[in-house]
């Protein structure tokens, strides 16, 4: 008995047309904006990890919340401090999840990651640490130029497809 055969795929064509340099400057544009999301979640359980060690180092480009649950799990004994960093990873996880999408293209992700990230950094205006709200800012206005670079591609594609159907 012969075996069923599998269908085989198209053959892909020698020569792929390149795409045009300003795609993939904004397609570069939008994908290093949608990466902040990772440092700022991967430093952030990094500075957890320092205070909850007993370290009194930390990175400026973490979140406000975090420092927050992990001050209060501090005088929480060592159950407090395991709940504080799970808190710490599930929030982490959040702007994780913020990089995944918006480095897919998703408006929703760049708007929802740089509001909550924005309202974070009112946290440290609360106490006054400038090297974080400065470091906020920035991260920012990396994020948003990732958005505007997101908003133009959609633009350029819908520019497109109503050009192609006229």
């Amino acid at each position: 008995m012969e075996s069923p055969q599998l269908p085989q795929p198209s053959p892909v064509p020698a020569q792929q047309p390149a795409a045009h340099p300003e795609i993939l400057q904004l397609l570069a544009r939008m994908r290093s904006g949608a990466s902040w999301f990772f440092w700022i979640a991967g430093l952030s359980i990094v500075n957890s990890v320092i205070i909850v060690g007993g370290g009194d180092m930390k990175f400026v480009v973490g979140l406000g919340i975090t420092e927050i649950i992990d001050g209060l799990a501090q005088n929480a004994g060592s159950i407090g401090k395991g709940a504080g960093l799970f808190m710490d990873l599930c929030v982490a996880g959040i702007f994780t999840l913020f990089g995944v999408f918006a480095k897919k293209g998703n408006t929703a992700c760049f708007i929802i990651g740089m509001v909550i990230y924005a309202l974070d950094g009112l946290l440290f205006l609360l106490v006054q640490e400038w090297m974080s709200i400065g470091f906020h800012v920035f991260a920012l206005f990396c994020i948003f130029s990732g958005f505007t670079a997101q908003r133009k591609l959609v633009q350029m594609a819908g520019s497109q497809g109503q050009a192609a159907s006229a």
